[in-house]
């Protein structure tokens, strides 16, 4: 179960008021809507730390400053175990508050927009979210951001791909100081928010559907959430990736068809 250090502002304390460290822009905006260097600096998780005086900074021996457990080290520490969330280099800018929503359909903005808003909720209750879509229809572009939005919040978010995660196993088993296999899928398997894109361009093979089944039926066991992106539709997916484990993948899930709206029915390029 999610469980962030948040500490949260007791309104009846005669305490310093937290938007004086914001941009005055910021103050009053929902967290998705927050650009990604504010969300990843903890600056939402510090303006709601009474710990720090919210600050994200508190003083310890000899009168250093140090990151506060509670909001900036818990939101940096997180990020730095995220995968894709902040390595994938080409999405190193993705956030939703940049994020071209014209380009898709009123219904469509208004489904994503609304599991952004709820997204905290949503992990705690292990709601799921699948996009599906051709190439550059912005699906990675929305799930990393998900995840950046995850960490800002103060959960655990990891994003990866299915290649990623066979290449990862099949390189332990040539390594002198292997891991299990279940420590290399832990980081998938564990945390809170799991970005699993562009999932489905893998050639299925029986290894492959194994090691995803693990994820998805561990995950699915202990109730965390999950983003899937991916060009394929529902039928395709069972096909290849068996309609059992596809099936746990669908409930408790809301499913986005993302289909830009563009005149000549072509997706640009994110």
């Amino acid at each position: 179960m999610p469980s962030p250090l948040l500490t949260t502002l007791d309104l009846e304390q005669d305490l310093p008021d937290p938007r004086e460290h914001l941009s005055p822009h910021l103050c009053h905006l929902p967290p998705w809507r927050w650009p990604r260097d504010e969300l990843l600096a903890g600056r939402w998780m510090s303006a709601r730390c009474s710990v720090c005086d919210f600050t994200g900074r508190v003083e310890g021996i000899g009168r250093r400053l140090f990151d506060c457990h509670c909001c900036l080290g818990l939101v940096k520490e997180n990020a730095a175990n995220s995968g894709g969330v902040t390595g994938w280099e080409r999405y190193a800018g993705a956030d939703l508050c940049t994020f071209e929503w014209g380009r898709l359909p009123a219904g469509q903005v208004e489904t994503i927009q609304a599991y952004a808003q709820n997204l905290e909720e949503h992990l705690f209750s292990g709601w799921r979210l699948l996009l599906t879509g051709p190439v550059g229809s912005g699906k990675t572009h929305v799930g990393l951001a998900l995840g950046v939005l995850a960490l800002g919040l103060g959960f655990t978010a990891y994003a990866t791909t299915l290649g990623e995660m066979l290449l990862a196993i099949r390189a332990g088993y040539q390594a002198e100081a292997r891991r299990s296999e279940l420590e290399m899928l832990e980081s998938a398997c564990a945390a809170d928010l799991l970005i699993l894109d562009d999932l489905g361009v893998e050639k299925p093979s029986d290894w492959a559907r194994e090691r995803l089944a693990h994820v998805i039926n561990r995950r699915y066991a202990d109730n965390l959430a999950t983003v899937v992106t991916t060009n394929l539709g529902l039928d395709e997916l069972e096909e290849r990736w068996d309609q059992r484990v596809m099936s746990r993948l669908y409930g408790a899930c809301q499913a986005v068809a993302v289909a830009p709206d563009t005149a000549d029915g072509k997706p640009r390029a994110t």
